[in-house]
């Protein structure tokens, strides 16, 4: 709800507890790309980003390291 009604360019998600047996579409949202970095398990860690349609970006890397997690990405179109 928070999403369609305020409608961000991006939203960061730390802590999703996210792993790699949840589909991307069980988390998809409507008009917005995501780029995400899975937890080992269901207990801690992961993280989301959602990117909305339309701004140009490159994914650089999704870590999971020494239970830390980071996707980074590089916006190629500024005029958000």
């Amino acid at each position: 709800v928070l999403m369609n009604e305020k409608r961000p360019h991006i939203l960061c998600l730390s802590e999703t507890h996210i792993t790699s047996d949840i589909l991307e579409n069980e988390i998809q949202i409507e008009e917005y790309n995501t780029v995400r970095c899975d937890s080992n398990s269901r207990h801690t860690g992961g993280v989301i980003l959602y990117i909305r349609e339309g701004i140009k970006f490159n994914k650089i890397a999704t870590v999971a390291y020494d239970k830390s997690w980071f996707a980074t990405i590089i916006i190629e179109d500024a005029n958000l």
